[in-house]
C-alpha cells in the first residue's frame, strides 16, 4: 500500500472500488431475479417452452463470466482491508 498515493492512483483505486462493488450488486440482483422467475413459473421456467429458462442461463453466465459474486466481494473487501490498513 502506497502512503502517498498520486491523484491518478487515487481515482484508480476509487474506480476499481465502484466496479467491484457494482459487479457484485449487479451479480446478486441477477441471481435473485432469476432465481424468482423459476421460482414463480416452477419447473416449466427451466425447460425451453418459456423465455425465463433462457433468462435465467444468461443471467447465470454473466454472474460466472467475470468471477462471480464470491470474487467480486472478496475482491472489494481485500480494496478495503488495503485502504484501511488493516489485516486480513
Amino acid at each position: 500500500m502506497d502512503l502517498n498515493p498520486t491523484p491518478e492512483q487515487k481515482m484508480l483505486r476509487d474506480a476499481a472500488q465502484k466496479y467491484f462493488r457494482a459487479e457484485y450488486r449487479f451479480d446478486e440482483r441477477a441471481r435473485y431475479v432469476a432465481q424468482q422467475g423459476v421460482q414463480l413459473h416452477g419447473g416449466v421456467g427451466m425447460t425451453e417452452e418459456l423465455d425465463i429458462g433462457h433468462y435465467f442461463l444468461r443471467l447465470t453466465l454473466f454472474e460466472k463470466a467475470d468471477g462471480g459474486i464470491d470474487h467480486h466481494l472478496q475482491r472489494f473487501a481485500q480494496r478495503q482491508r488495503e485502504e484501511l490498513g488493516t489485516p486480513r
